[in-house]
């Protein structure tokens, strides 16, 4: 039970290859400048080294009974299991050091867990809780085997960047009782394998993610991903939470799908682009969720849709225009036809452009019924099928199936309202303003061609 106070001095050694405090733990344990090595385990009422250089090599795990882990120090090397009772585990890395972590580690500990020391670098993974305090990272980190973390109650915060060692092999996986932040980019150069986020209040991510999927399962708060996000696997981009904000672009390849699911606004940046390997989908949770949308979605010969999944009852999401937007399912070398589907309302004052190819658009609720959008263009599809549009203008430029629309269209400008497909059923009034023309070019019949409205 009594302290211990070890002093190698610079240039010096001093080597432990027996437990300490094996039958009784030590009292507190302090290590001054020089290296310094337990090859075994340690247990003592706390450990601490201030102010020091040298290498600090804690082999066989520590426990400690009454106070924290505190380490400063140029290199330090850890392996196996390490707890505190009471107090943070920190370690301070001088003339920008190195933490390293041979094989992956267990760390518990009742307060927090930060390696401090912008210009030190760690290399680690394995399993770190902290049941009280933060996670933080002040320098790079470098994953040598997957890495979970888990703040019970505090944040998590990666100050510079996080990569892999083999590309798209080291798993990260977060749990956060508060919020998650990456202030730097995220498996560059060598990507990362899954990047799991259980839960978390909000995510930040301010520079581009390069991971082989990127899935969050639950989130209280914002999701932001300011960088591009880049996914190589078949898990693609899978969100859950409730606000989700997309500025920097998002791309999957090898079959990834992107699905995001909220509950409060999911908003895309304009002039960016969602590129889906395989399907885009957007669901409402709990019938609060709203959309903002500008830039392009598109998919790569695949479904395309804002709205509840097949067998859901969720209510759609209201879709403002805040850019003009493109939806577009026949981008890449994929096989079929991708339709899109809208289910709910979309209003705002942007141009909305789409491009189904061989697929089908089909709109469930009105177009500019609150706020008339800008020129709605359909480039390519099979069969469209809308309601109301109320829009600048409204044009199809090719359709090889039937367009059916229930409701007025209604434009305000000089390109007017101009329809070329192959069959046309509109039980509606087609309405022009401002000189605009009404112009519908049929290529060929399907149920006949009707029109029962009013032309103005």
């Amino acid at each position: 039970t009594y302290g211990l106070t070890i002093t190698p001095g610079a240039g010096n050694s001093v080597v432990f290859d027996a437990p300490l405090g094996g039958i009784a733990p030590l009292g507190a344990l302090n290590v001054g400048t020089g290296n310094t090595t337990f090859n075994s385990s340690v247990n003592a009422a706390s450990f601490t080294q201030t102010g020091s250089s040298g290498t600090t090599s804690m082999l066989g795990g520590m426990t400690t009974t009454t106070g924290g882990i505190t380490v400063e120090t140029d290199q330090i090397l850890l392996g196996g299991a390490f707890s505190t009772a009471s107090g943070d585990m920190s370690l301070n890395l001088n003339n920008g050091g190195t933490l390293t972590a041979p094989l992956p580690i267990t760390v518990v500990t009742a307060g927090g867990f930060t390696q401090l020391g912008s210009n030190g670098s760690s290399t680690l993974g394995g399993n770190i809780t902290a049941e009280t305090g933060a996670i933080g990272f002040a320098g790079p980190l470098t994953l040598n085997n997957s890495l979970t973390l888990d703040s019970v109650a505090n944040d998590i915060t990666f100050h510079s960047t996080v990569q892999g060692t083999s590309s798209g092999a080291e798993n990260l996986i977060l749990t956060a009782g508060r919020d998650i932040k990456f202030d730097n980019t995220v498996g560059v150069p060598t990507s990362l394998g899954d990047v799991i986020i259980t839960s978390a209040r909000n995510v930040t991510a301010l520079g581009a993610i390069d991971a082989s999927s990127v899935q969050q399962q639950a989130g209280s708060g914002t999701a932001e991903f300011d960088g591009a996000v880049t996914t190589t696997g078949s898990g693609g981009i899978n969100l859950i939470g409730s606000a989700i904000t997309f500025s920097g672009g998002a791309t999957t390849s090898n079959g990834g799908p992107i699905i995001l699911e909220h509950s409060g606004l999911l908003q895309f940046a304009a002039s960016q682009t969602i590129h889906s390997d395989t399907i885009f989908s957007e669901i409402n949770l709990n019938q609060t969720g709203s959309v903002d949308l500008a830039g392009t979605i598109e998919t790569n010969h695949a479904a395309l849709s804002f709205g509840p999944a097949p067998g859901l009852t969720q209510s759609p999401s209201p879709i403002t225009l805040i850019g003009d937007a493109t939806l577009d399912t026949t981008v890449g070398g994929g096989i079929g036809n991708g339709n899109i589907v809208v289910y709910g309302p979309i209003d705002g004052t942007q141009n909305l452009t789409l491009n189904a190819g061989g697929g089908n658009v089909n709109f469930h609720q009105d177009l500019g019924g609150s706020t008339a959008l800008g020129d709605v263009t359909i480039q390519n599809a099979a069969e469209v099928s809308a309601l109301n549009i109320t829009a600048a203008s409204i044009k199809q430029t090719t359709g090889s199936g039937l367009t059916l629309i229930n409701g007025d269209l209604t434009t305000s400008t000089a390109d007017g309202i101009q329809l070329a497909g192959t069959a046309f059923d509109i039980n509606g009034n087609l309405i022009t303003q401002n000189t605009g023309p009404l112009s519908i070019t049929n290529s060929g019949f399907r149920f006949g061609n009707q029109f029962f409205g009013r032309i103005k």
